[in-house]
């Protein structure tokens, strides 16, 4: 029984099946073996490039200035992957000069060093070495002036005084460059045709007499500045005047649209407002055919950046010339008989003057005369009274 079972082709599968899986597991396990002992002895390493690092200067800043170093560096660091990964995610650490207060003044190639760099890693700096000044400090106070192209406002536009937050910086630097120091300030530098107020940050520059900058430090090394802009301009009258070509029998009336000023207000060159009094805004009469209202851009005089408003709307009458004539004859007609009829009332009134005179006159005349008739009767009333007083008088003396 057991001998037909080892010749059956069945157990010699198993058996084959059985040694594939011991010799499987015996290969995994040992290189699972090998990896754990490769991390635990810490053997696995790997390598970082860091770039642009500052470089930090060991000197007495109140006491040195130090030309000539780079402001960044490069460092390669390598090491074990646990406390790579931790040192880059920290950076705790910094690339520094030597003392260089011990080195003193004058000119030293120096190395770079690291500081707080763990010390299971290796590293590299690029540059190594750098050539450095040590000179003695000189600080100065400076002036920021503003450098800016009024050639880039738009016309019509005038800059004013610029503004700054800090009108005064501080300059430090070697005794050597400070003595080369001519300008400090900032450049505005902004597109071309400005019409608003200008307000940037800017950093200060310092530069010697030809422009080159100089190798220094700026205490605020930033200032704000603001530049006012204004504008030329002057309100004129609105002067309508008709082109274009006119239909048959047709005339036109150009007047402002209701509602629409009499002025406007123009922006240009100082010297052009000057000689500009009015505003001319020519109205074309082509094609039209019956009123209308326009809203026409006038075309700008020469020296003259814009106008406000932008806009002139204009009313544009038609008659038509028959209309016209027929109009001006019933005119004239009601104008004659006006006449006419006014005269014949200046002679109606005339002739009821003349009348009333002579009224006036005869009864004037009538009055005279019975007041002379008064007179004579009162007369010869007094003259009979004397004769008959001297009759009595005559009598008595004959008695």
């Amino acid at each position: 029984m057991i001998e037909k079972i080892m010749n059956s082709p069945w157990f010699t599968r198993i058996i084959a099946l059985a040694f594939s899986i011991l010799l499987f597991t015996y290969v995994n396990y040992e290189n699972n073996d090998r990896y754990s002992t490769a991390i635990g002895g810490a053997t696995v390493n790997s390598s970082e490039v860091i770039t642009n690092l500052p470089i930090a200067v060991d000197v007495d800043k109140d006491r040195y200035y130090v030309t000539g170093l780079p402001e960044t560096a490069t460092i390669r660091l390598e090491g074990t992957t646990a406390i790579l990964l931790n040192t880059i995610t920290t950076q705790n650490f910094s690339i520094v000069t030597p003392n260089l207060n011990e080195l003193g003044k004058g000119t030293h190639t120096i190395q770079l060093l690291t500081r707080g760099l763990p010390g299971e890693l290796s590293y590299s700096i690029y540059p190594s070495e750098v050539t450095v000044t040590v000179e003695e400090r000189r600080s100065e106070e400076h002036e920021v002036s503003v450098n800016f192209d009024e050639r880039l406002l738009a016309s019509g536009y005038e800059a004013g005084t610029p503004i700054l937050d800090k009108k005064t910086v501080e300059v430090s630097g070697s005794s050597a460059t400070m003595e080369r120091v001519r300008h400090v300030g900032v450049n505005v530098e902004v597109e071309k045709g400005i019409t608003k107020d200008i307000s940037q940050k800017l950093p200060v520059t310092v530069t010697d007499a030809e422009g080159n900058p100089l190798d220094v430090s700026v205490e605020p090394s930033e200032v704000t500045v603001t530049i006012p802009i204004t504008t030329h301009h002057k309100e004129v009258p609105v002067v309508l005047s008709e082109t274009g070509t006119k239909e048959p029998d047709t005339t036109y009336e150009i007047a402002l649209a209701e509602g629409q000023k009499e002025t406007v207000d123009v922006v240009g060159e100082k010297e052009e407002l000057k000689e500009i009094i009015e505003l001319p805004v020519a109205v074309d009469v082509t094609g039209i055919k019956e009123t209308t209202t326009q809203e026409i851009t006038p075309e700008l005089p020469e020296g003259i950046s814009s106008v406000k408003p932008e806009s002139i709307k204009v009313k544009v009458t038609v008659k038509k010339t028959n209309e016209q004539a027929t109009s001006e004859s019933d005119a004239d007609s009601s104008s004659s008989a006006e006449e006419n009829a006014k005269k014949e009332n200046e002679e109606e009134e005339e002739s009821s003057s003349s009348a009333e005179s002579e009224e006036e006159s005869s009864s004037s005349s009538s009055s005279e005369t019975e007041t002379e008739r008064d007179s004579s009767s009162e007369a010869s009333s007094s003259e009979t009274s004397s004769s008959q007083a001297k009759e009595n008088n005559t009598s008595a003396m004959l008695e």
